[in-house]
């Protein structure tokens, strides 16, 4: 003894590059007991899409006794929006001018998603080495222009509208003026997707991107001999110290932050007189390091003579006369009878050694390296 209605939308299909589904409307009355009319009328369904306005639509209806009649079985194409996403609001009116009265029906039906705007796939970057943006687009008609920026004053265009799925790119090294206190940071992209002249959507992506690893600091030292040794004696055991005149400057932005010197490993400080205390193939090495913590390094081998302080052992003496070339012992001899063992370390045996009694007698002993005696 009523009227009974329902209301159906169900999505039947899906056009990825036209970014439309199909959708079904399906709008029945049931009519049980006594409840009918049998003339013809007229009844109303308004549809919205993506919650827009209203559009209208009318139909003529019977409602027969004990019978279940379709007033409105119709599919449309509903535009999605540019995101991809969709609804659809359907909205039904009629007046069975029968005890049911009025009866009004309404529903909604959220769409798949259709996707739209390509996200591409761009692995860790190095700055001067090629890298791959990779596409995997919804339709095979998209095409994409891809962008880039990087800090403030780098950007640029890689490709434009390209139907390529696979882009080879080099970021340029100078992209380093960016990062001048790391090594790394983040590159970001943007991908605009077309269909034809239809702009279809953007997305936006970021990767890791490192400086190139040949983007380090420079350095050159140069070494002199602070005592003045070298140039004569050669770098000399103990005696020689060592200056260090250091230049070293960052690269594309970066700046020195730290030098650091070791002579035969032993840090010392690179802006003092330095002596060296071995002799041998001494190693000498300065590291600098930029704000970017990447280094640049001077070594050389410095080859230090051995030397050492004379030293006067086993002194004795005797009293006695000497002529003709001739020692003969006295206990109450005029003359003196002296013997030592002198021994040192010479730098490679190119230094003269002067040997003097109260300053009054000398004797000079040249080229010898150990063991002087006289």
């Amino acid at each position: 003894m009523a009227v009974y209605q329902s209301l159906t939308l169900s999505q039947i299909s899906q056009n990825i590059q036209d970014n439309t589904p199909q959708v079904r409307i399906l709008w029945e009355s049931t009519q049980t007991g006594a409840s009918h009319n049998d003339n013809s009328r007229t009844a109303y369904y308004d549809v919205s899409i993506n919650d827009g306005q209203a559009t209208q639509y009318s139909v003529s209806y019977t409602l027969p006794q004990g019978t279940t009649e379709t007033i409105v079985d119709t599919t449309i194409t509903v535009p999605h929006r540019n995101d991809g996403t969709g609804t659809i609001t359907v909205n039904t009116w009629m007046d069975t001018r029968i005890s049911a009265g009025v009866v009004e029906k309404s529903q909604t039906l959220t769409l798949s998603t259709i996707p739209r705007a390509t996200t591409p796939v761009i692995a860790p970057l190095v700055m001067g080495q090629e890298g791959t943006i990779k596409l995997d687009p919804a339709s095979n008609n998209f095409t994409h222009t891809i962008t880039y920026n990087f800090g403030i004053q780098y950007h640029g265009t890689i490709a434009t509208k390209t139907a390529e799925r696979s882009i080879k790119w080099t970021p340029p090294k100078s992209l380093a003026n960016v990062l001048t206190s790391a090594e790394a940071g983040k590159i970001h992209f943007r991908c605009t997707t077309y269909n034809g002249d239809t702009l279809i959507g953007s997305t936006d992506v970021g990767t890791k991107i490192t400086v190139s690893p040949d983007t380090v600091p420079t350095v050159s030292v140069s070494l002199s001999d602070a005592a003045g040794y070298k140039n004569t004696y050669g770098w000399v055991q103990n005696k020689s110290r060592v200056k260090a005149s250091i230049t070293a400057a960052g690269v594309m932005g970066s700046k020195i932050i730290d030098t650091v010197m070791t002579v035969n490993g032993k840090v010392v400080d690179a802006n003092a007189e330095n002596s060296l205390p071995d002799s041998g193939n001494i190693p000498v090495k300065v590291v600098v390091t930029d704000s970017r913590k990447r280094t640049a390094t001077y070594s050389t081998n410095l080859s230090v003579f051995a030397y050492t302080t004379p030293v006067i052992n086993n002194l004795a003496y005797v009293r006695g006369s000497y002529t003709k070339s001739a020692w003969t012992e006295n206990p109450s001899g005029a003359d003196i009878k002296i013997t030592f063992t002198l021994a040192m370390a010479l730098s490679a045996n190119r230094a003269n050694l002067t040997v003097s009694l109260d300053g009054v007698a000398k004797q000079t002993v040249t080229n010898q390296s150990a063991g002087a005696k006289t």
